[in-house]
């Protein structure tokens, strides 16, 4: 072998590698995107579940008198919520939604029974 197919060799070697690297760390990058955008995304949905869960329970007891029928829904999404990076300001509707519930429950069933998270 003579001088310019070693210097090749090692350019295309060391080109090669390169390149191999570069695509790990983009599909590294990409996967961990990936994975964002799903938090994100159910992050998002759960939100909107309780928000809506909320709304229609507060809508159920307020027109039809009716005890609301979404905590245990409410509360499995809160957990899905805060699990994915959900912040304060669903936490703070999720407890005035609990406090809400309970002076509820005991209006519409006339006890003295609260439920616990």
């Amino acid at each position: 072998m003579d001088a310019t197919t070693i210097v090749t060799t090692i350019i295309t070697a060391v080109a090669s590698t390169i390149v191999a690297i570069s695509n790990f760390y983009i599909n590294s990058q990409r996967r961990k995107d990936k994975i964002e955008a799903k938090s994100l995304a159910e992050k998002n949905a759960a939100k909107s579940s309780i928000q809506n869960m909320i709304t229609q329970d507060i809508i159920r007891t307020e027109i039809l008198r009716k005890m609301p029928e979404n905590l245990e829904s409410i509360e499995n999404e809160f957990i899905v919520y805060s699990m994915n990076g959900g912040n304060g300001t669903l936490r703070r509707q999720y407890d005035e939604y609990l406090e809400w519930y309970r002076l509820k429950e005991k209006t519409i069933n006339g006890k003295n029974t609260t439920r616990t998270r």
